[in-house]
């Protein structure tokens, strides 16, 4: 099957909305967000386990992107009520969020996009791209550079250590 949709408007990459629905899976997420009733622009849709819908709302959620980097968005909030900040990347569940420094969680957001929940205020949101591969991967070099680094320093003193104990040994 193939379908073409004409984007008739652009997003900014981060933007704030108000109102929400629930969607039990991504295809019924992505089913929602080609109906003509959906508008982006004030609300989203999470999908996941079923919450309280709220109605699109019109009140100010001021974004504005402080750095956008291929594995990190920082993203200044300032939301007139509580809604979610809503990125244009593609969700993965190795994005890790932080509202102001406090763990937060990021959600499916319209089948594809990611989403933070976040109150009303100004706020700095951080989200990092840490997939377990990756970090295990960073403990396991680390760790092996101290082991090579270690046995480096240990191969190359032997010598001079050797030499400096039979110099003081007695004739």
């Amino acid at each position: 099957d193939l379908s073409i949709y004409q984007v008739n408007s652009t997003r900014p990459r981060a933007w704030g909305v108000g109102g929400v629905r629930f969607a039990g899976s991504k295809a019924e997420a992505i089913a929602a967000v080609a109906t003509d009733t959906f508008d982006p622009a004030t609300e989203v849709i999470i999908v996941g386990e079923p919450g309280q819908d709220a109605p699109p709302s019109d009140v100010p959620f001021a974004t504005e992107i402080e750095s956008y980097e291929t594995d990190r968005v920082n993203v200044r909030a300032d939301f007139s009520d509580d809604g979610f900040l809503v990125v244009s990347t593609r969700y993965d569940p190795a994005w890790r969020a932080e509202v102001d420094g406090e763990a937060a969680d990021v959600v499916r957001a319209d089948g594809i996009f990611m989403a933070v929940p976040v109150e009303a205020g100004q706020h700095k949101v951080e989200l990092k791209f840490e997939p377990t591969e990756y970090v295990w991967g960073r403990r396991i070099s680390v760790l092996t550079l101290i082991v090579l680094v270690s046995g480096s320093i240990g191969y190359f003193a032997y010598p001079v250590v050797r030499r400096g104990k039979r110099r003081g040994s007695a004739p």
